[in-house]
């Protein structure tokens, strides 16, 4: 079964909608991030401008600024691979891309059940 939404979208009745929080209205081609993100997303070449927002909601999974994600796993070290969202674009095709640094993990704490990671190390910066 679909749902119409405000913005005349059809979304399944389980999903739950996309929800952004405030933000900011940025020049898409005055950005640092414009030739990282036209590689991901051509139809950015005819935006002029973007939203960068504070938050957003993706199927019921809240995103901020600061969020610690696992990105991927390394088999190398058998452990995940995490990034810390520094930056978050919201495209008008309900499209969200996130700037992410990533995090190098360094060993995994059995008492706090967590991994600990290097804040100091060199680290890339990622869009997904």
């Amino acid at each position: 079964m679909n749902v119409k939404e405000k913005d005349d979208t059809l979304t399944s009745f389980i999903e739950k909608p996309t929800a952004v929080g405030s933000g900011k209205i940025v020049v898409a081609r005055e950005t640092e991030y414009f030739e990282q993100l036209l590689a991901k997303e051509v139809s950015v070449a005819n935006m002029e401008t973007l939203f960068e927002p504070s938050t957003v909601t993706i199927n019921g999974s809240s995103y901020k600024i600061g969020t610690i994600v696992v990105t991927g796993y390394l088999a190398n070290v058998e452990m995940p691979e995490f990034g810390l969202i520094t930056k978050m674009i919201y495209l008008p095709n309900h499209k969200c891309y996130f700037k992410i640094k990533k995090q190098v993990p360094i060993h995994f704490n059995y008492h706090l059940h967590s991994f600990e990671v290097d804040r100091k190390s060199r680290t890339s910066t990622s869009y997904y």
